[in-house]
């Protein structure tokens, strides 16, 4: 009851060669990621087996005769190239990008580490074929500002207590209007920039149903892909909707907010949630859901005073900013009657005003996010219906809004420069601010003005060993299973994904190791057996 749950990330790099501007992108994907296997895994396959990416949440499993090709993950591609890290994470050729997706995790400080480590993993690839004479460079965005977008997901495993409807319009309300927190902005209105300016999202205009099972065209704000890569007590809400955050904080809120939702939907059909029901959770559904989503998030993403209101199902007319306190205090509300309230503020305990009311939050994790969830409203209520001017110059919230400071970075060049927002300076600029490169990033020349991951004293040495170390600490046991297996037998493994391990003994023998639950008691046992074995027959005799 709380943001602890297993997690993970994926992400799209938008790929370069700048000698041939021109160059086949899917091959140059493919480069990437043969940059990264090493000689120890390169032989490991990814296991399509346990994947089903046409069975859909509302109830039905869409033929495959109707599935467009690219709908048809689970095929195995003779050409799609396949990697697993050494810290159990999965890279990829996703049609005409290089894809990391990180190993399970169960924190979300554990998974912004593990995107961060993703981008250190795919610039090394990078750096390598540089030192070859190619000149590919990768950059952290979901769109090129000219019509083309890629993925940028979230994956949370919920409880299937939660009707899928409820837990869709849920995540409708949040997805829409959670942009104003924690969008990257993007220079250009419309999908192929059509008209000049800059926006909130780079993914908004993306968007154009409420709900589907596809993920490249006609692109859903909610993912109905039912994969859960799990036991059957338990559903993967699959998010396309989210930008590639560059900054730590609106990573953190992104996945914490979300996570402590799906908590706040459990609790409301968790008959052992004393004091939160179905009925209470559907009058919060009924004055957060806007009637039209779609419109929502494109009208809250083109809208930097952050003033635009839309009709939601009650009938009233809200800002993105409004549905977003709403949320906040309906989970602060039900927390605090869940865990109760700090000894030294129990005279407030009848006060609904949140910032006078600290809530007992089980975990530091749960505390953290709900701590920079507040700030970040707070942040954002001192932006509303401000000048441009005033914008300019909010340095303190900057440090915190990604979509925020991109613009005041953007904007002073667009001034000095004399220049218009559809100058090809200003996207020269968009496309820079997520380079990889920290010569080329210009979110890299700012970050010194970025408010850092909260609470890393503890963990020693550079930021990248604080990274691995946060990420290593938040691994489900499932996840650590297969680190383990990976960095101590990968000659003896054939395949393997994120359900299962396919491994071959010395005497040609193959061993099917299935994996359903990211945490339990077997798994314990397994990783027990490990650590104590000296070879992969010994760890077999005893599995």
């Amino acid at each position: 009851m709380s943001v602890l749950r297993p997690m993970g990330t994926e992400l799209e790099y938008g790929i370069l060669d700048r000698d041939h501007p021109n160059a086949n992108p899917v091959q140059l994907s493919f480069d990437v990621i043969d940059a990264v296997a090493t000689s120890a895994r390169r032989h490991i396959r990814w296991d399509y087996r346990g994947e089903d990416p046409i069975n859909d949440a509302r109830g039905y499993h869409l033929p495959r005769a109707s599935a467009r090709a690219d709908m048809l993950t689970d095929e195995p591609q003779r050409f799609i190239t396949n990697t697993v890290s050494d810290f159990g994470a999965r890279c990829y050729v996703d049609h005409a990008h290089p894809e990391y997706s990180s190993a399970e995790v169960n924190t979300p400080r554990a998974a912004v580490a593990a995107t961060m480590l993703g981008d250190t993993l795919m610039l090394s690839a990078a750096q390598m074929l540089q030192t070859q004479g190619r000149n590919i460079h990768l950059y952290r965005a979901t769109t090129d500002g000219k019509g083309a977008s890629w993925g940028a997901h979230e994956s949370y495993q919920i409880s299937r207590i939660v009707p899928f409807e409820q837990l869709a319009d849920l995540m409708l309300a949040h997805f829409s209007s959670r942009i104003v927190l924690v969008g990257a902005g993007r220079v250009g209105i419309g999908e192929r920039s059509e008209r000049a300016g800059f926006q909130i999202s780079q993914r908004a205009d993306f968007m154009h149903a409420k709900l589907g099972l596809q993920t490249t065209f006609e692109r859903p704000i909610v993912n109905a892909r039912d994969e859960s890569h799990s036991s059957s007590a338990m559903r993967r809400l699959h998010v396309i909707s989210g930008d590639a955050n560059c900054m730590p904080i609106p990573n953190l809120i992104k996945l914490g907010a979300t996570s402590i939702l799906a908590w706040l939907a459990e609790c409301a059909y968790d008959p052992t949630c004393e004091g939160y029901t179905p009925a209470a959770f559907a009058a919060l559904l009924d004055g957060v859901v806007p009637e039209d989503p779609v419109r929502a998030i494109h009208e809250f993403s083109h809208d930097l005073a952050l003033q635009v209101k839309v009709p939601v199902r009650s009938g009233q007319q809200l800002t993105a900013l409004e549905i977003q306190h709403r949320l906040f205090d309906e989970v602060h509300s039900v927390g605090a009657a869940v865990y109760g309230i700090a000894d030294d503020e129990s005279e407030n305990s009848g006060d609904i005003n949140r910032e006078k009311q600290l809530v007992c939050w089980p975990d530091q994790d749960t505390a953290l996010v709900m701590q920079l969830w507040q700030q970040v409203l707070d942040d954002l209520d001192t932006l509303t219906g401000i000048s441009d001017e005033e914008r300019l110059f909010a340095r303190d919230a900057a440090s915190r809004i990604e979509w925020l400071l991109k613009w005041q970075i953007i904007e002073r060049i667009r001034r000095k420069l004399h220049t218009n927002w559809a100058a090809a300076q200003c996207a020269a600029c968009d496309i820079a601010w997520g380079a990889l490169d920290p010569e080329e990033s210009l979110y890299a020349k700012v970050s010194s003005n970025v408010q850092p991951l909260p609470n890393l004293d503890n963990i020693p040495n550079s930021k990248a060993e604080q990274y691995r170390a946060l990420y290593t600490q938040g691994l489900t046991d499932r996840a650590r299973l297969r680190v383990a297996l990976l960095n101590k037998w990968p000659q003896s493994i054939r395949a393997l994904s994120w359900s299962s391990i396919v491994v071959c003994d010395t005497e040609g023998n193959i061993h099917d190791i299935r994996m359903q639950t990211p945490d339990d008691a077997a798994t314990q046992r397994r990783l027990q057996v490990i650590a104590n074995s000296s070879s992969i027959e010994d760890v077999l005799r005893h599995w």
